[in-house]
């Protein structure tokens, strides 16, 4: 069950995303920009993962939270990158 410290993870949050391999070096650098620093400054901790394959690359990123009336507030403030890249992606 979870802990009623704050600094103790009780809320994971899984996001994915996948983009051409000719552009995912591009999409790493945005990832990182727009989607990885907002979260390390709000969250308990932040892993980012990619995976290369031949037809896509995709990267998978998991945010740890606190106590769960931390998560809304906090949740407020960030703004997903992929909507942001699907706009650039296609341009």
């Amino acid at each position: 069950m979870g802990s009623n410290n704050p600094k103790t993870p009780t809320i994971a949050r899984i996001w994915r995303g996948r983009t051409r391999p000719e552009r995912a070096d591009e999409y790493e650098t945005y990832n990182y920009e727009a989607g990885i620093k907002p979260l390390i400054e709000k969250a308990l901790g932040v892993q980012t993962f990619r995976e290369d394959r031949a037809t896509e690359t995709e990267f998978m990123t998991i945010s740890y939270w606190g106590a769960s009336r931390t998560w809304p507030a906090s949740r407020a403030a960030i703004r997903p990158a992929s909507i942001i890249w699907s706009a650039i992606r296609s341009s």
